[in-house]
C-alpha cells in the first residue's frame, strides 16, 4: 500500500524541510515521483540515467525537472558524504545506482532496484527472476549484482522487498 511521502516521513518524525539530499536510484515514477517536494534540495542521479529518461520516455518530466530542482548529475562512483557513496549499478535502467554506506561492521548497501528481492539478489537467474526478465540490459543487471556481492556487504536493502539480505558470516 502506498502512502504519501509526507505521511511516511512524519511517522519517522522527519519533516520535508529536514531532508538535506535526495538520491534517486533511478527515475521511474515510483522512485522519483516525490522529487518536487524538495525544491532547492540536492537531488543526486547518474548522468546516464538522466539522459536515458529522455531517450526512453519512462519518466514524468515534471518529477525530474521542476521549478527549483537542484539536480546533481553524477559521473560514476561518487562520494556523497563521508562514508556514503553512490555506485553505478546499471541493468534495471541504463543509469541505475545504489548506495554503499560504510559502517563499523562492514558496508551496508541500499540496492534500490538493482534486484527486486532478496532471493533475486542471491540467485538472479532463478525463477521468477523478475528483475532479470524486465531489465533494460540483462548482462549489466547480472554484472551489477556481482559487483554488489563483491563489496561483501553486511546487509542489503531493496526498494521492492521489505526483507533485508544479511551476510551469513
Amino acid at each position: 500500500m502506498r502512502r504519501p511521502l509526507e505521511e511516511v516521513l512524519a511517522a519517522a518524525n522527519v519533516r520535508l524541510t529536514d531532508v538535506q539530499a535526495v538520491i534517486n536510484c533511478h527515475l521511474y515514477y515510483d522512485h522519483a515521483g516525490g522529487n518536487p517536494l524538495f525544491p532547492q534540495t540536492p537531488i543526486f542521479v547518474q548522468s546516464r540515467e538522466f539522459e536515458a529518461a529522455r531517450e526512453l520516455a519512462y519518466v514524468i518530466p515534471g518529477r525530474v525537472d521542476f521549478p527549483g530542482a537542484d539536480l546533481r548529475l553524477l559521473q560514476g562512483e561518487t562520494a556523497i558524504a563521508p562514508g556514503i557513496r553512490a555506485v553505478p549499478t546499471p541493468g534495471h535502467t541504463p543509469g541505475h545506482q545504489s548506495l554503499v554506506i560504510e559502517e563499523k561492521g562492514g558496508p551496508v548497501v541500499l540496492a534500490g532496484q538493482a534486484a527486486y528481492t532478496v532471493a533475486e539478489f542471491v540467485d538472479p537467474e532463478r525463477e521468477p527472476a523478475r528483475g532479470l526478465r524486465t531489465a533494460y540490459n540483462g548482462m549489466q543487471f547480472l554484472e551489477s549484482l556481482d559487483f554488489l556481492r563483491a563489496i561483501e556487504p553486511q546487509r542489503v536493502y531493496f526498494s521492492h522487498d521489505e526483507r533485508v539480505w544479511e551476510s551469513p558470516t
